[in-house]
């Protein structure tokens, strides 16, 4: 039996995501890594599975398996202590997976993440805000100052989990691009003030906003490259251009590797035509905008800090360069009308952005806005099978085939792919 001084867990409906790997986990447990500690991520999958309706129909026998497999994984260990990463919506699986782990093993049980930053007392053992050295001296059970910055806490250890499995080629990453791809994070913490966002409320844990070393960043990159043969990747960050001069950096160092890779990231749409030039320059094919509403009205309503002459402005930018665009919708906001859902069409007929995702709001714990009383109509859809293969027909992707070191893998995930597309459930 294996000794581990932590093992890390994902709560269970993580494993429905399409792909997306437990960053936080790699994180944390590239950290205590570091630190010399022994760390197992456990961490259930769900291979080649399609997210057909039948599949959501038995989604409830779906989450007892993969609990079922977690704690398979964990009797096969021998460890002290247990650590579960938790958001707000999944507080009930949470404690449940906690109650079985702690009947079943000696493990203390810490639950760390948004939710227990917000409410601590939701769990018997919490951490809040940044896990990384809160974690450490409890495990160690040291008790001193540790040098606490953004680079050195940064030390994310791919090895705990299976690399081969989260680049197999996908759609979901660079959503709408079809690509061996990997999630990196440049930054911590986010400077908007939106009102359906926890990230107001968790400023005195992660800051305004702060950006790794981006040589740092840059070297990651390089190993995904070099290890895990990936040809793109996507900045999870909240807001990875709040810095202009940061990003305009990284760009030039991009550019000056050539690497032929391409990538995507989260923006908000006051950015200028100069960084936007820079980041197609330096492989940046799409952005994912949080456009939201339809009208200035709405917008200032939501506390998002922009405007519509923004949105088409910057949407306009992107098209010159040849970055693909995603609109954030958000609907479900108390008060809203019908003509609401006007501006919102009105506005994305004219923005005609490569991808559309329409939300539907939910509360959560340390978000002010108010959910509505329900979707008063349906967003028409906006997504065309055309929009999204036109990228995939151009030379710089052919290229990026072309070079790719996982051809094979190309090949034999496009069937699945092409299953998912047919059941409906392409979650662009």
């Amino acid at each position: 039996m294996e000794l581990y001084d932590v093992v890390l867990i994902s709560p269970p409906s993580r494993a429905i995501n399409h792909f997306r790997p437990p960053i936080s986990l790699v994180y944390l447990g590239g950290y205590l890594t570091y630190k010399g500690l022994r760390v197992k991520i456990i961490d259930p999958k769900l291979d080649d599975v399609i997210r057909d309706k039948k599949f959501y129909a038995d989604i409830d026998k779906t989450l007892l398996g993969i609990r079922s497999k977690i704690m398979q994984e964990l009797w096969k260990v021998k460890t002290d202590h247990v650590g579960i990463s938790c958001y707000s919506g999944e507080v009930d699986e949470v404690k449940s997976l906690v109650s079985y782990i702690e009947k079943s093993t000696h493990a203390t049980v810490i639950v760390g993440g948004i939710h227990p930053t917000l409410n601590p007392t939701e769990f018997k053992n919490t951490i809040v805000g940044e896990g990384e050295i809160p974690l450490y001296l409890r495990v160690t059970g040291k008790n001193l100052k540790v040098k606490y910055d953004i680079d050195e806490i940064s030390r994310p250890n791919y090895s705990l989990i299976d690399m081969e499995y989260y680049t197999t080629p996908n759609p979901y990453a660079i959503r709408g691009v079809y690509l061996c791809s990997a999630y990196i994070l440049a930054s911590r913490g986010c400077p908007a003030s939106c009102k359906f966002c926890v990230a107001p409320r968790l400023r005195p844990y992660f800051g305004t906003g702060r950006y790794r070393d981006m040589f740092c960043v840059i070297k990651e990159i390089m190993y995904l490259r070099n290890i895990h043969n990936i040809d793109g990747f996507y900045f999870i960050d909240d807001y990875f251009t709040f810095n202009k001069n940061k990003v305009l950096f990284f760009c030039k160092h991009m550019s000056n590797l050539n690497t032929g890779m391409v990538w995507g990231c989260s923006s908000r749409v006051n950015i200028d035509e100069e960084l936007i030039k820079a980041m197609a320059n330096a492989g940046c094919v799409q952005m994912d905008f949080g456009v939201e509403r339809g009208s200035d009205e709405a917008l200032k309503e939501i506390g998002k800090g922009q405007t519509v002459a923004q949105i088409k402005k910057t949407f306009k930018l992107c098209k010159k360069y040849g970055i693909r665009t995603l609109a954030n919708i958000l609907v479900n906001v108390k008060g809203e009308t019908l003509a609401d859902y006007d501006d919102i069409e009105t506005l994305l007929d004219k923005i005609k952005p490569t991808v559309v995702s329409v939300n539907v709001y939910k509360k959560y714990l340390g978000a002010e806005l108010e959910e509505g009383v329900g979707q008063l109509r349906e967003i028409k859809n906006y997504n065309s099978v055309w929009a999204n293969l036109k990228f995939h027909l151009s030379w710089r992707y052919i290229k990026i085939l072309w070079r790719s070191r996982r051809k094979m893998s190309y090949v034999k995930q496009l069937w699945t792919l092409i299953r998912e597309v047919v059941n409906q459930r392409f979650q662009l």
